[in-house]
């Protein structure tokens, strides 16, 4: 979604706009893109440094999920994930999107010790303005495509575990 949303940019008000388009759009919490000999690549990321075993295990696991979640396919230069397929069913769909990123991402983040609870209320925030967009026919759908709660919650977390 965002490369075709970048591509359009491009071609109505040049790079500019892809960039800013593309700045909005949380990073890949599974992958980390590097260019090599002219060609990009992508390799997992690591996990910060001062971390326990447990901790770097759940963030690991985290990631994966929301990777999955919402961006795990590739059709035709957009990229999509499971939330996106299962929201296409009316309201099922969308109630099950919000069980499945509440039980796969933030009751795994709840794992850490010591976490802060508005890190928490974030996290549920993230997913109740997906719930709510999924709602929203097709239109909701492609929102919800576009704003990847699970990817902003491995990233809050990512930022805020304790060291």
């Amino acid at each position: 979604m965002s490369q075709l949303v970048s591509y359009a940019a491009k071609r109505v008000a040049g790079d500019k706009a892809a960039h800013f388009a593309r700045q909005f759009e949380p990073e890949d919490p599974l992958y980390e893109y590097y260019e090599q000999n002219g060609k990009q690549k992508r390799r997992k990321r690591e996990v910060p440094p001062g971390l326990t075993k447990q901790e770097a295990k759940i963030l690991r696991k985290v990631r994966s999920r929301a990777h999955y979640l919402d961006k795990g396919f590739n059709l035709c230069g957009l990229r999509f994930g499971w939330t996106f397929i299962i929201g296409l069913i009316p309201v099922v769909g969308d109630l099950t999107n919000g069980l499945l990123n509440h039980k796969l991402v933030v009751k795994k983040a709840q794992q850490v010790e010591n976490i802060p609870d508005w890190l928490i209320r974030r996290m549920v925030m993230n997913n109740s303005v997906s719930l709510g967009l999924g709602f929203v026919p097709l239109v909701g759908d492609i929102a919800l495509a576009a704003w990847k709660s699970n990817w902003r919650n491995a990233e809050l977390l990512e930022k805020c575990t304790p060291t």
